[in-house]
Parts: C-alpha cells; structure tokens; sequence
C-alpha cells in the first residue's frame, strides 16, 4: 500500500514539472527568434577631435570613451572614424630637421592601439567615406 501512494504522489509531483518543461521548450525558441529579428540599434562611432595649440597645423587627436579622454596621435592634421569607430584614418605631418613637411596616411586599431602607416600623401585635407561594405572613398585635397 505504501508503494502505490508513493506512486501516486511522485505521478502528481512529475506531471506538472513536465508539463511546466514542455511549455518552456515551446516558448524558448520563439523569444529566441524575436531576438534576431529586433532590429539593432545604429552604433554612433567616436568623434575623433584634434586639439591644437595656436598658430600650429597639427595638434593631438584624441576621443572620448566612457567620459575619458583618450589620446591617439600627436602631430594629427585631421582624422576619420572607421569601420563603425573600431578604426580611424588619420592624417599625421612629419616634419625631418628643415627638410619639407610630409603628410602620412595612418591606419589606427582603436581597440588595440596599433596603428599602420598607410603612405605619403601630397595633401594636406580631405574627406572620407565609408560604405556599408566597408569600402573607403577618399578625397585629398
């Protein structure tokens, strides 16, 4: 006799909890597909600001991430955020003893502070563009 109640009680508990199980399967997969089609939100890239001393062509291109203020490069004539702020384009002025100025396209990894100089550039100013495929459009001036 104490066997059956015993069944009947481990029956009434289990029955629910499977029941309760079955409905978690069947909900889980749809929350989970609305996950993926929420649409996701535009990331704003970091604006990447120079900070010049008077009278000087370049300064200290620098960004602010969670309310610090974070330096990239000195010698900085302009700069570009890339590849959704993950990346800048930065156009840097060195200048060799009295020799002429050279302007130097570089590539800086904001995640990991490197950077890669890109080459020369005869120009001074210019303008970037960015697709959605990641491709760059670029006008020096």
């Amino acid at each position: 006799m104490l066997d059956s109640q015993m069944l009947r009680s481990c029956v009434f508990v289990l029955l629910p909890m499977r029941m309760l199980l079955l409905v978690a399967l069947a909900v889980l997969p749809v929350a989970g597909r609305a996950e993926v089609d929420a649409p996701v939100a535009a990331v704003t890239p970091p604006e990447i600001t120079i900070v010049r001393k008077s009278g000087h062509e370049d300064g200290v291109a620098q960004m602010v991430v969670k309310g610090k203020t974070r330096k990239i490069t000195a010698h900085a004539v302009q700069a570009w955020p890339v590849r959704d702020g993950q990346g800048a384009l930065i156009l840097v002025v060195e200048t060799k003893g009295s020799g002429p100025k050279q302007y130097l396209l570089r590539y800086y990894d904001l995640d990991t502070g490197r950077r890669r100089v890109l080459g020369a550039v005869p120009m001074r100013s210019g303008a970037v563009e960015e697709s959605k495929g990641g491709t760059m459009i670029g006008h020096l001036r």
